[in-house]
């Protein structure tokens, strides 16, 4: 039967199996603690950001109208005009 002998390393500064996993690990909480903060904070957001959206679309549909004011205003404008005329 064969004994198994652990590896050694032998160059400078170098960091074993253990210690690399280590580091992973922790590296792996912290970001799954970002990533659950920023759930939370998504979470907390979602109906600011539904009520936002309404706010939205009701300035749009009030910005169409305000437009095809402008538009027909213009229009009206550009015909008087027409019929007005230029005297020389």
């Amino acid at each position: 039967m064969e004994q198994s002998y652990p590896q050694i390393e032998r160059r400078k500064d170098h960091v074993t199996l253990e210690e690399r996993f280590n580091r992973q690990d922790l590296m792996l909480l912290e970001l799954k603690t970002i990533i659950l903060d920023h759930i939370n904070d998504e979470k907390d957001l979602t109906p600011v950001v539904k009520e936002l959206v309404k706010t939205w679309e009701a300035a749009h549909w009030l910005v169409n109208i305000i437009k095809w004011v402008g538009i027909i205003a213009g229009s009206i404008a550009a015909f008087l005009a027409l019929l007005k005329g230029t005297k020389p």
